[in-house]
């Protein structure tokens, strides 16, 4: 038996994983509590590294097994702790400078304009505390921290208005990530130019167009393997993302020039031992392939629909690897030939007055075939108040999906909503 440890471990991963524990010898144990981590770790980087590393060495001298493998599923900052707990305990994995190179806005700019220069958009650094900063780059383009999450603190560009506004955000709230960020940036070795870069910087980048995908791989030996492509659909007139599918409706010689991207990207990163997903954007008049950004980590929002199409979540794959093995994993094995996450979101504020209960979400998930509800909201929640939302709106659920159809992938998604009878007091 494989002992792997998971690092800010939710019931929604917990849920996949015992997937994966009833077709392997791997069995997975908490590492910290998941609000300590995520939601918690603003100037706390050191005390969280320490508390881990504790757990772990009590686990090995209470004699229940060695510490095989390390792994996590979210994003900042769990997906920049992970590679320091390895190297601690002496695990595969990438290291975190490699890390860093992906996930921090500029230093991954950086290393993917020499290799891809031209497949990605224009970009400057700006301080957003100074007074009046140079920001470099003529509207429309967007203003972005060089670490975030979820798209939080991301803002489109068109006027001097627009600038103003994203300031005084960016002002008020970048300590959220910048502190942390910041103190994980001072475990590393950095050129001077990205050091010069602190967690309160942000990126400027010019607009991208066309339809984003996200590319599922991972780096071993040297090698770069593709292993799906998932397309994500927005609200329309919105940067607000409606929906994930999967399997990709584009053709292979696109999936191909955006595999030849992601394997010059990452062989240029060093990153190794590890599983990614990089955003691109795909415009078909001008046949023009653009890079968004690459994430060192496999996204667990794609774990379901990975299950519901090849028959296990991604999370086998991050598994393998934590080991030291070469990944192993069906295709086409599922229960539909489609899958999707879906977002229900509102634009703007509110207070919500009804929200289902437990017995409520469990009796449409057994209505509507393959579906899985994670609920993100509560009676008397107001939205303004939620972590993790991107700038224009407020996600009240994440709802997966699955058909044989694109028709019954929508119908699926519809019943659940309907089921939910989510009700809603808009606040001006």
């Amino acid at each position: 038996m494989r002992n792997i440890f998971v690092l800010a471990l939710d019931d929604f991963n917990r849920r996949q994983l015992d997937k994966i524990e009833r077709v392997s010898e791997y069995r997975f144990h908490a590492l910290l509590d998941f609000d300590d981590v995520k939601r918690r770790h603003h100037g706390k980087i050191d005390d969280i590294l320490d508390r881990a590393s504790a757990q772990l060495e009590r686990f090995e001298r209470s004699g229940e097994g060695s510490v095989d493998g390390i792994i996590g599923f979210w994003d900042f900052p769990v997906q920049t702790l992970v590679p320091i707990l390895r190297a601690r305990h002496a695990l595969p994995g990438p290291t975190l400078e490699s890390v860093l190179k992906c996930e921090h806005k500029y230093w991954s700019r950086l290393e993917q304009a020499r290799v891809i220069p031209e497949q990605i958009p224009r970009f400057a650094l700006f301080d957003p505390l100074d007074d009046d900063p140079d920001i470099g780059l003529e509207p429309p383009y967007w203003v972005k921290p060089i670490k975030s999450t979820a798209s939080e603190l991301c803002f489109r560009i068109d006027d001097e208005a627009d600038l103003e506004h994203a300031l005084a955000l960016l002002r008020e709230r970048i300590g959220r990530f910048g502190v942390s960020f910041g103190q994980l940036m001072g475990l590393a070795d950095l050129p001077p130019e990205v050091a010069a870069a602190t967690g309160h910087h942000c990126l400027a980048e010019s607009v991208l167009v066309g339809d984003q995908h996200t590319v599922s791989g991972y780096a071993q030996g040297g090698e770069v393997v593709i292993y799906g492509v998932i397309d994500s659909h927005s609200y329309p007139g919105t940067a607000s993302f409606s929906r994930y599918q999967y399997p990709s409706r584009l053709s292979e010689a696109i999936v191909a020039r955006m595999r030849e991207a992601a394997t010059k990207v990452i062989r240029q990163t060093g990153f190794e031992h590890e599983a990614f997903n990089i955003e691109f954007f795909y415009e078909r008049q001008e046949d023009r392939l653009t890079l968004l950004e690459v994430n060192p980590r496999m996204s667990q929002s794609h774990g379901d629909l990975y299950d519901k199409v090849d028959g296990l979540p991604n999370h086998k794959i991050v598994s393998d690897l934590a080991v030291g093995r070469r990944p192993a994993f069906p295709r086409r094995q599922g229960a539909f030939a489609l899958a999707a996450k879906c977002y229900l979101r509102h634009f703007g504020d509110a207070v919500v007055t009804h929200a289902p209960d437990a017995e409520q979400v469990a009796r449409v998930e057994r209505e509507v075939p393959g579906a899985v509800i994670d609920l993100r909201i509560e009676a008397g929640t107001l939205l303004s108040e939620l972590s993790g939302q991107d700038a224009y709106s407020f996600a009240l659920a994440h709802i997966y999906v699955g058909g044989d159809t694109e028709d019954e992938l929508l119908d699926a998604y519809a019943r659940c909503v309907a089921g939910l009878g989510i009700e809603l007091e808009v606040r001006a």
